[in-house]
């Protein structure tokens, strides 16, 4: 496996979206927005997605969760930018993307849930 230090993720935002700051995740996308994808019956390659786990471990104790809930939502998160979600172009883009999180977030929650005994 492969683990970037704070300075290594920082150094790949810069390079790759001029922001020379250190980020949680980072996204890939495989194709240009609008770009269409062939249907096909095979999974498709979406992209890539680097997360932080250093930086995902300071989030989690931050707001006080699980280290893998954090690194469970940057999934999340990155795998929604892959699918053309952007949360940086407008205030409603922005909605539609926390929308599309917390919906999702829930039907895992769901699911997964552990039944009391």
């Amino acid at each position: 496996s492969y683990t970037l230090d704070a300075d290594a993720i920082r150094e790949m935002n810069a390079e790759y979206r001029n922001k020379d700051a250190v980020t949680d995740v980072l996204s890939f996308p495989q194709y240009e927005p609008g770009e269409a994808v062939r249907e096909t019956d095979t999974p498709v390659m979406l992209g890539d997605i680097v997360i932080s786990l250093e930086r995902a471990a300071e989030q989690a104790q931050e707001v006080g969760h699980p280290f893998l809930d954090e690194v469970a939502f940057l999934c999340i998160h990155s795998t929604l930018h892959l699918l053309g979600y952007d949360h940086e172009r407008s205030a409603s883009e922005e909605e539609d993307m926390c929308r599309r999180q917390r919906e999702i977030v829930a039907r895992i929650e769901q699911k997964y849930k552990v039944k009391e005994r």
